[in-house]
């Protein structure tokens, strides 16, 4: 079961598309969020537990190893129209039947 982590800044579940930073308390971010964090708020704290942190304090860049069986489930966004290259069915009415 994959895991469903997501970042407490945005709401945003974690994927493979953005980079995934994390401080020395061991919480987890998008790194491009928690850079924004830095760069906004008014105390350098963790925006999760409050510590005192800085940007020298970030990781990067973190890599998460996906399994394969992970990868290949497809969720219902994935489904729609044109995104996988599936086709609906057309409707055909049959003579007499209400639309």
């Amino acid at each position: 079961m994959p895991i469903r982590a997501h970042c407490t800044i945005c709401s945003d579940f974690f994927d493979n598309k953005t980079d995934v930073a994390a401080i020395h308390c061991g919480h987890i971010f998008h790194h491009l969020c928690l850079i924004q964090w830095f760069d906004t708020a008014p105390n350098r704290t963790c925006p999760q537990c409050r510590i005192q942190v800085g940007k020298r304090h970030i990781i990067n860049k973190l890599f998460f190893d996906v399994a394969l069986e992970e990868q290949s489930e497809l969720d219902a966004e994935s489904l729609q129209v044109g995104k996988i290259g599936l086709a609906l069915p057309k409707f055909i009415p049959i003579a007499g039947s209400p639309i």
